[in-house]
């Protein structure tokens, strides 16, 4: 009986640490997006990087796509007009470009940027602030970098 509440501790453990899908307005995501698009480009070249987008169906996904093509990447995106070719490149092997998976997600009263760079996870938190006379949101922290194996 112990070992199944341990499991029903884990499995809501995961969840709370997931988050949920935030609803901000344009601005806040729009915000964030131009942060993250700058340091990405701190970390891979544009015009010499090419993403792949995984359709994350967000604001702030998009957002991201449209600071990323303004500072010089192509940006292949898997949705829209293009996803005949996008599913086509799929089935023929290993496409080209690292794939991107932008997400946004809450956590308490902060707001969680990772975005999944091929192997590699960049994030940051954010912290919505009242101090000023519009709410903006404000970095909570540094970014980090993991790399996986």
């Amino acid at each position: 009986m112990r070992g199944l509440a341990w499991v029903g501790v884990l499995v809501l453990g995961g969840c709370v640490l997931r988050g949920d899908a935030p609803r901000l307005p344009v601005a806040f995501e729009q915000t964030m997006a131009s942060d993250t698009a700058s340091q990405m480009a701190r970390l891979h070249p544009p015009a010499s990087t090419h993403f792949r987008l995984q359709d994350s169906g967000t604001g702030f996904g998009a957002a991201l796509v449209e600071e990323l093509r303004l500072k010089g990447y192509a940006v292949e995106e898997s949705s829209g007009p293009w996803q005949r070719l996008f599913n086509a490149k799929e089935e023929e092997g290993e496409p080209e470009g690292l794939v991107l998976r932008p997400i946004l997600d809450r956590v308490e009263s902060l707001y969680r940027v990772q975005v999944a760079i091929g192997e590699q996870t960049l994030s940051r938190v954010y912290a919505k602030t009242d101090k000023t006379a519009f709410a903006a949101v404000v970095p909570a922290g540094a970014w980090t970098w993991r790399e996986e194996p």
